[in-house]
């Protein structure tokens, strides 16, 4: 059975990880070019994740703390990519040491930051792409631009040309 003051360790270790969270372009990278890390990340949300204890005293070396912390957790690996729809489990169990080793994932089942926003703008993205009719024409701007008449208006073309004449 955990205890309460694990669970506090535990989410204190976890606070200072989601609060310290690198924006790495080698991560992002790395995510943009593979759609199976994106799969990955989109399944993490749903995968079960089960707070078991794991070993005591917490590390100061923030890598062996990172450890530590997964040490309290346990998961399958397995269920993760038949989530994301990978059936090569060599290759999703590589592409999960990769996703927790870059710490985009946490153990609360949430995503770093600039990851979910990624995520996000990209699912936007796709969702939109053959919606979205895009014109030809600059957009014409209503600065300037005479009121619409009726039909049976006319126009008065007459001006003060007085001046024009001297």
């Amino acid at each position: 059975m955990v205890t309460n003051a694990r669970i506090v360790e535990v989410e204190d270790v976890l606070d200072f990880f989601k609060s310290a969270e690198d924006n790495d372009v080698s991560s992002l990278l790395w995510f943009k070019s593979n759609a199976d890390v994106s799969r990955m990340m989109l399944a993490w949300r749903k995968l079960p994740i089960r707070l078991i204890g794991g070993s005591k005293g917490i590390p100061s070396v923030p890598s062996e703390r990172w450890r530590w912390l997964w040490t309290n957790y346990t998961l399958s690996i397995i269920e993760w990519c038949d989530l994301a729809g990978i059936t090569d489990y060599r290759y999703g169990a590589r592409l999960a040491a990769r996703i927790l080793k870059l710490r985009l994932v946490f153990p609360d089942n949430s995503i770093a930051k600039w990851a979910d926003q990624y995520i996000t703008m990209t699912a936007l993205y796709e969702t939109t792409k053959g919606t979205q009719k895009q014109s030809t024409t600059p957009a014409k701007s209503n600065k300037g631009t005479p009121p619409e008449l009726d039909d049976d208006e006319e126009i008065d073309d007459e001006t003060d040309d007085e001046d024009d004449d001297e």
